[in-house]
């Protein structure tokens, strides 16, 4: 099922607690892609939102996106 409108949840990652940001709306989970404003402050934002203690910023490239969604916010 597709998540809320509204919703963030990581993807990709090796455990529920990592992986790149997505995004949903109007029915359709979108990336969150990095850059030189997705920094740990807004990492931790993140992590907060889905109930996750600290949050960082990994490599860029680390996970991969998929191409099937469209990017919604590139920071």
């Amino acid at each position: 099922p597709v998540p809320p409108d509204g919703s963030l949840r990581l993807v990709g990652g090796r455990n529920p607690s990592e992986g790149r940001v997505e995004l949903t709306l109007g029915g359709k989970p979108g990336i969150v892609c990095g850059g030189q404003l997705f920094d740990a402050a807004a990492a931790r934002v993140v992590c907060r939102q889905l109930g996750l203690a600290g949050g960082t910023v990994a490599q860029e490239g680390a996970f991969e996106p998929e191409l099937a969604g469209p990017v919604y916010l590139e920071v």
